[in-house]
């Protein structure tokens, strides 16, 4: 993740990185939580306030 402020332009870059595998079932209810959980968090909006 990197933010940077450009006069008032407020950037903010994420990057997901998921690696290749062969992984067990018995993980994929924890990896179903992860993405779903990302996902939310992508739907959110916020609110700043720059105060001086």
């Amino acid at each position: 993740m990197k933010a940077s402020l450009e006069g008032k332009k407020l950037t903010y870059y994420r990057k997901l990185v998921m690696n290749d595998g062969t992984f067990p079932a018995s993980s994929y209810a924890e990896f179903y939580k992860f993405i779903t959980d990302v996902n939310s968090a992508d739907g959110l909006k916020i609110i700043l306030n720059l105060k001086k």
